[in-house]
């Protein structure tokens, strides 16, 4: 399956892919890094809409403008961000050398934590022509209270866990609970 897709991806784009690794895979997301002569990039599809893919590619271009080091896309021959391939959008992005995932010491996850700040923040005045998702936005107290509530399910189902990420999860999940709750209050 992966080799057509590569094989479809190579005519897209001009260029030679001959090796791939999955990086992730779900239900809602396929990451390959893949590689060329030409060096190594990333192949990937967030299985959505047209419109919602192209509301994020917007959104990241309006984040490098802003400083944020979010991987570049690379057009299609014909020009276009994304090709498709078996009804899904594909994009082709560069590969960025970085730390493992998922994050495996509290520096990792607190250096993470501050770049989602400041995607956040810079984001701050960003207009779509894709958007905005005003029922989303509606629903805001509802989701933020199930999110709550689901916080506090997996804290109860793993409070015994010995696994140390989730005990690092557990030190800390009061705070989360507190500070969410303190949010909806105001």
């Amino acid at each position: 399956m992966f080799h057509q897709l590569l094989q479809t991806a190579s005519t897209q784009y001009g260029i030679a892919f001959y090796e791939f690794e999955i990086l992730h895979k779900t239900g809602r997301t396929l990451v390959l890094a893949v590689k060329s002569l030409q060096g190594e990039y990333v192949l990937k599809s967030i299985f959505t809409s047209e419109k919602r893919l192209q509301f994020i590619l917007e959104a990241e271009y309006f984040l490098r403008l802003q400083g944020i080091h979010i991987p570049e896309i690379f057009p299609t021959l014909k020009g276009t961000p994304y090709f498709l391939w078996e009804g899904d959008r594909y994009v082709l992005q560069e590969k960025l050398q970085g730390t493992s995932f998922p994050p495996t010491t509290i520096e990792v996850v607190t250096r993470r934590a501050a770049l989602l700040g400041k995607m956040h923040s810079s984001s701050l005045g960003f207009l779509s022509k894709h958007g905005p998702y005003a029922s989303e936005e509606r629903l805001w107290l509802s989701n933020y209270l199930r999110e709550l509530s689901s916080m506090k399910h997996w804290a109860n189902w793993y409070e015994n866990s010995r696994a140390s990420k989730k005990k690092m999860i557990l030190s800390y999940i009061d705070f989360f609970q507190q500070s969410g709750q303190e949010l909806v209050e105001r």
